[in-house]
């Protein structure tokens, strides 16, 4: 992800980064450079993303992922808000599924054409994930 966007830069690009940093996958946001920080107007939001029986069940019966929708959060969508509203945007890129739950915040506040750029065919991940699980629950 941070080689793509050294490249938008490289090729003349402004390039805004705004960065879930989820709990799971934490990520010491002050070991970044200042001056790439400050080239990519980045923005980070830390989530917790930890798995909650309760968030389990919630979304067993309402028909959302339950991996998707841990990366939710209002706080977090608020934020987002107030920078769309701030700043005009050509493209908006997601980098992973996960930033799905924004995208109707994200809709009603920009006109900027969303890409998403799927690293993973995910699905085949927890496919192959779910076989391999032993614990029924779990699986």
């Amino acid at each position: 992800m941070m080689n793509m966007a050294k490249a938008l830069l490289a090729s003349g690009h402004e390039v805004h980064q705004f960065a879930l940093n989820p709990s799971r996958n934490y990520s010491d946001v002050s070991l970044m450079p200042e001056d790439l920080k400050k080239s990519l107007h980045f923005q980070s939001a830390s989530i917790n993303t930890d798995l909650r029986i309760s968030g389990a069940l919630r979304t067993l019966f309402s028909g959302q992922s339950y991996n998707i929708s841990r990366f939710y959060n209002k706080a977090i969508e608020q934020k987002l808000v107030d920078y769309l509203q701030k700043n005009t945007f050509d493209i908006i890129q997601f980098e992973t599924i996960f930033c799905t739950p924004y995208l109707d915040a994200i809709r009603k506040n920009s006109k900027a054409k969303i890409v998403l750029r799927a690293h993973n065919v995910e699905h085949i991940i927890w496919e192959r994930l779910a076989k391999a699980e032993n614990k029924t629950n779990k699986k």
